[in-house]
């Protein structure tokens, strides 16, 4: 198939050669309904340009606290400068200024499908959403994190150490998806396994969260939010036990380097390089015209385990008078 030129781009859209040419170097001098029309006819005919446009990387907000955002910023700057790609950060609420540029595609980490749907659908460009809160349930392209092969982990592990009966601490079970998302997958598999599992809604102490299902019968338990990671520590002295010899313990990490906060506890957190190494690939194979095979690409967590989950314990932790968290689910025992 003999390649289209950019005069043929501008008399199918009526524009000057010169309109098609600066839309390719990404110059602001163009209309924005002019640049919307060439965009939607260069992809239309496959037309790769020498010109390397750069890519919109959407945010939701930047700061020194923001350790996944930056993580992640870090490792597209260095995926796309391997591909000779430059990049701009765009807050996700300023789309003005959004198409106002002329670029190749967007990565977006603003966690709004509906959002990421919006913009798919009012620009001409591929877009990859990177943990999009929906996980897969948009329509666009999405990179994220594999939450259900996540709890079959931290359950089996707890399965084939002994223990057959589980506690799964959330936050906000009703209201965030990826929690109930995780939630789910928890009496999933605790079905499957023929086990024991309960679980509770993290009151705001979570030491006496922790303390209400160790009181219970339950020997093992999953704190399935990031929010109370770094608070392990203190809540297990509050609730007077101890890893693993009084109850065993998984939790999922804020970031990539909580490890080195609690040494000894077993830690599940997002791999921020693979999901933007998968990010970029999956968007420059859009870029290039490639053939991919699928939309919705899941990223295992790593999982680092340090001796917070043993056999469980010979006896039951005695009770002490003290309120009990919402229950939000639980399955029968079997």
């Amino acid at each position: 198939m003999k390649r289209i030129s950019q005069a043929q781009i501008a008399k199918m859209t009526g524009v000057s050669q010169c309109t098609v040419s600066r839309v390719l170097r990404g110059s602001g001098s163009v209309h924005i309904e002019t640049r919307e029309k060439v965009l939607a006819a260069l992809r239309r005919n496959n037309y790769r340009s020498p010109e390397v446009l750069p890519v919109v990387v959407l945010v939701s907000q930047v700061s020194e606290r923001d350790i996944y955002d930056i993580q992640i910023l870090d490792v597209i700057h260095e995926e796309l400068e391997k591909n000779n790609i430059a990049f701009e950060v765009i807050f996700y609420n300023n789309v003005q200024l959004l198409r106002s540029r002329s670029s190749a595609g967007i990565l977006s980490l603003c966690y709004n499908s509906r959002f990421e749907r919006e913009v798919s659908d009012l620009l001409s460009i591929p877009i990859v959403g990177i943990n999009t809160a929906s996980n897969f349930s948009s329509e666009i392209y999405t990179v994220c994190s594999d939450e259900i092969d996540c709890m079959e982990k931290i359950c089996r592990d707890f399965f084939y150490k002994g223990h057959r009966r589980l506690g799964c601490l959330c936050y906000s079970y009703s209201k965030e998806y990826i929690q109930k998302l995780r939630c789910d997958e928890f009496k999933k598999q605790c079905k499957q396994l023929g086990i024991y599992g309960k679980v509770a809604t993290l009151s705001g102490n979570l030491g006496e969260d922790i303390r209400y299902l160790a009181e219970h019968s339950v020997t093992g338990i999953i704190i399935a939010s990031e929010y109370w990671s770094h608070d392990l520590q203190s809540a297990l002295n509050h609730a007077k036990l101890n890893i693993p010899q009084d109850i065993s313990l998984v939790s999922w990490g804020a970031r990539n380097d909580c490890g080195n906060e609690f040494l000894n506890f077993n830690v599940v957190y997002q791999d921020y390089p693979a999901l933007a190494r998968e990010a970029v690939k999956l968007l420059m194979h859009q870029i290039n015209y490639e053939f991919v095979g699928t939309k919705k690409i899941a990223v295992p967590y790593i999982y680092t385990q340090r001796g917070s989950v043993a056999a469980p314990h010979a006896g039951t932790v005695r009770k002490h008078p003290r309120q009990q968290p919402e229950c939000t689910a639980e399955p029968e025992d079997n």
